[in-house]
């Protein structure tokens, strides 16, 4: 209930406008746009974060010049002609749910590849990001003031468009922020040297963006409370920054993360994933707040309104941002409300929504099938002739179908062969990485009870018994397993054991182990996760892949934090090479380029990691019995939680 909440539920005073709540949706690209317009898909997105209650949203960075861009073709962009027009309709669909939003204009400088022939990338000084390793051109006083004017160009589409306000993109690297770190800005005019000087480009900036808007609508910047690399900008210069930005007057808050994409760290640890802190930035922005007189917005993992309240009520910042739980439940702040925040489906910090964006995919999210699809999934309504539903697997694709086809009006059953629950997802919330994957199976396992649905668990469903289940429609969500491990030259007598990830997961095999050696051919996270789970415990552990590097398709913003777990407890890693086989205590190994042989000593344990195959052993069965049959998620190719859970709700949805 609100009153459980005072601080969050609470209106603020930001500018000439106020806020309904303290609840902040960040910017971020949904993926939606078209042709940098703000489409119908798009405007559904965002109106239905404003629809939920969120105070504050903006969008994500949006182009305003040639330069600069995020990416080709992603986000809005305000150089197009007539993008005043979406944005307008985005205005009416937010202020409809009395919302609040904003347009954040970002210029990425060096840390995107936006040049092309004749287009270099611009920057205070010749300096490449560690990521990219582009050498950037040095912007002349000409290109700074071609910049400025054209921040304010753009501010004054925002305000044609009869949007909120600004947002200046300055964390990340991005413009500003590169004028005022060191690391970035090695200048020796007015716009470098001193942090005065530094500064000089953001307030030129901001003022112009003011002078566009006038003073009736919301200017802020998104800083870094610290950049976090060696060189850059630490809190306490931070804090003297932001003194200088409040006290100029153009802006009315200061919105603060951490990081720079100039770092090859930082680059993707601003993306906190699980399992780094909640409210991890808060003492940042506790900093900041002491050195400015204008409204402080902090975010960072906090995926909860009990975190958010306590970060308000300790006076660490006077806004918070919960953009990704936003994204895996647009109606946190009415549940709040209607004192059902318990029902608030988790955000797990599985970063699903961040790999999708930085792979230019639109947003999805790891156990909410509508994210990004609000305008498919706005048109169901409950059934008029319910169904009688069997849903056989209680794994991410089986619980999502039985919650949806229960939330439509049918009658649902899930049949479950083990003794619990969440089938692949609940082994891998064994592993140290994700163990807050369990509260995804916690808070399934909550609403099927609140939906009243049967489970009907350590019920092995052979083909004949389908004769006994009474349904006019079933879900086959029986999932996959891992292969069966390989028969390896010199097994015999080599005195090491073999098993694959979820033996070591269910804690069926390690025990005892000294070394184990993880063949990782699979990728991704499963064989990782073994490795994660044994050399928690003491075990060393050697990783070999072919790949040419560890973790290769581990998303970026895990993988920084998995290679620093890993490494700090002496896991070896072997790229570049693949198992051949085993002598007396050894694991035999090949380069895969060179085709040399290699060996790794003293191992008792090979964790042979290859992929899953699919368990279709009723589908035949189920097609000649019942009238309609889905098949989801692993059932029809081992993939991915969030690939499972949409074809789940997908498949409830097409029932009847």
């Amino acid at each position: 209930m609100v009153a459980d909440f005072p601080h969050l539920m609470s209106p603020l005073k930001i500018g000439a406008r106020t806020i309904r709540n303290r609840v902040l949706v960040t910017g971020h690209i949904p993926g939606l746009e078209e042709a940098g317009h703000a489409n119908p898909a798009f405007i559904a997105y965002h109106a239905r974060r404003s629809q939920g209650g969120a105070g504050l949203q903006m969008t994500g960075t949006s182009g305003f010049h040639h330069t600069g861009h995020a990416n080709s073709g992603r986000g809005i962009d305000l150089t197009q002609p007539g993008v005043e027009d979406g944005l307008g309709r985005l205005a009416d669909a937010v202020h409809a749910h009395d919302g609040t939003f904003l347009v954040q204009l970002g210029h990425s400088v060096a840390t995107v590849d936006y040049s092309d022939i004749g287009r270099p990338l611009w920057a205070p000084s010749p300096v490449a990001s560690q990521v990219l390793k582009i050498m950037p051109r040095q912007m002349t006083r000409a290109d700074i003031a071609e910049l400025v004017a054209a921040y304010g160009a753009g501010a004054a589409k925002v305000r044609l468009s009869g949007l909120d306000g600004v947002e200046i993109l300055g964390a990340f690297g991005y413009l500003p922020g590169a004028f005022f770190s060191p690391a970035s800005n090695q200048r020796r005019d007015d716009y470098g040297g001193s942090i005065r000087n530094r500064v000089r480009f953001a307030l030129e900036a901001a003022a112009s963006v003011r002078a566009a808007v006038g003073p009736d609508l919301i200017v802020g910047m998104r800083i870094a409370g610290d950049e976090k690399m060696a060189g850059g900008l630490d809190n306490d210069d931070m804090a003297e920054i932001a003194a200088l930005l409040s006290e100029a007057g153009s802006l009315d808050y200061l919105n603060v993360v951490a990081g720079t994409n100039y770092d090859r760290i930082m680059r993707w640890e601003h993306w906190p994933a699980s399992p780094a802190p909640h409210g991890l930035f808060a003492p940042l922005a506790a900093r900041i707040r002491t050195a400015v007189t204008v409204p402080v917005f902090v975010t960072g993992r906090v995926t909860d309104p009990g975190l958010a309240e306590q970060i308000l009520a300790r006076g660490e910042a006077d806004m918070v941002g919960m953009t990704r739980g936003h994204i895996a439940d647009p109606d946190i702040v009415a549940k709040v409300k209607a004192g059902e925040a318990n029902t608030i489906r988790p955000c797990v910090g599985a970063n699903v929504c961040i790999n999708q964006a930085v792979s230019g995919k639109p947003v999805r999210c790891f156990h909410n099938p509508e994210a990004a699809r609000e305008l498919e999934f706005a048109a169901d309504k409950p059934v008029t002739r319910p169904q009688r539903v069997a849903v056989i697997g209680a794994g991410p694709a089986g619980l999502e179908a039985a919650r949806r086809a229960a939330a439509l009006g049918h009658q649902v059953t899930v049949y479950e062969t083990s003794a619990q629950i969440g089938g692949q997802l609940r082994l891998w919330a064994n592993s140290p990485f994700a163990r807050e994957y369990g509260l995804s199976v916690d808070w399934y396992e909550q609403e099927l009870a609140r939906a009243q649905v049967p489970i009907k668990l350590n019920t092995r469903l052979e083909p004949d018994d389908l004769d006994q289940i009474r349904a006019d429609a079933v879900i086959l969500a029986t999932g996959s397993v891992p292969l069966t491990v390989r028969e390896l030259p010199g097994k015999s007598g080599s005195g090491i054991s073999m098993a694959t990830p979820a033996d070591v997961l269910m804690q069926t095999a390690g025990s005892g182990a000294r070394h184990a050696v993880i063949a990782d051919e699979g990728g991704r996270r499963n064989g990782l996760a073994a490795a994660e789970v044994l050399a928690e415990a003491g075990v060393q552990v050697t990783v070999v892949t072919g790949d040419p590097a560890v973790g290769e398709h581990v998303d970026g913003t895990v993988r920084t934090q998995l290679y620093r777990f890993l490494l700090q407890r002496g896991v070896a890693f072997r790229p570049m090479e693949t198992v051949t086989g085993l002598a007396k205590g050894k694991v035999l190994t090949r380069n895969i380029y060179t085709g040399d042989a290699g060996e790794i000593a003293n191992a008792d344990l090979l964790v042979d990691w290859r992929g899953n195959r699919v368990v279709s052993d009723l589908e035949a069965a189920a097609r000649a019995r019942f009238a309609q049959v889905e098949v989801v998620g692993d059932s029809v190719a081992p993939r991915t939680v969030q690939i499972a859970t949409a074809e789940g709700a997908d498949a409830a949805r097409r029932i009847g």
